[in-house]
């Protein structure tokens, strides 16, 4: 991690802003391209576009982390601390009049213990702790 200077006072000993180096993807993620992520409180999901010959064929849908309240959408709980496929909700299809297409997240967001994916035909998908909503 590197610190960001700030001419206003703030040091590594009292820092405000950080940047971390980039990771490289291994395993699941890797030679995948990543369009949007998302972080709960102790979990993240990761949007990814499946591409063969640069064109998107698919969008798919990782999650990481503790999976005790089902925030990461999959059937156990569990933490897990490598990325695995959130099989219900990746690879959406849509058949429009110009065939088959696949479905595009427009927005990810994560709670605490839960998230919201929006496709882009405008349904919600939501998993995780309701506990509060």
């Amino acid at each position: 991690m590197q610190q960001l200077e700030d001419p206003d006072g703030y040091s590594a000993d009292n820092p405000i802003h950080a940047f971390f180096e980039p990771v490289e993807f291994k395993g699941e993620l890797e030679r995948k391209f990543v369009v949007d992520a998302a972080a709960g409180e102790e979990h993240t999901i990761v949007v990814a576009q499946v591409r063969r010959e640069g064109k998107k064929v698919s969008e798919v849908i990782y999650g990481c982390g503790n999976n005790l309240k089902g925030q990461l959408g999959i059937n156990r709980t569990c933490h897990l601390t490598d990325f695995v496929l959130l099989e219900d909700i990746s690879e959406l299809y849509e058949n429009t009049d110009k065939g088959i297409q696949p479905l595009t997240v427009n927005k990810l967001v994560c709670g605490k213990r839960h998230c919201i994916a929006q496709f882009d035909y405008g349904a919600f998908f939501f998993w995780g702790d309701n506990e509060f909503g």
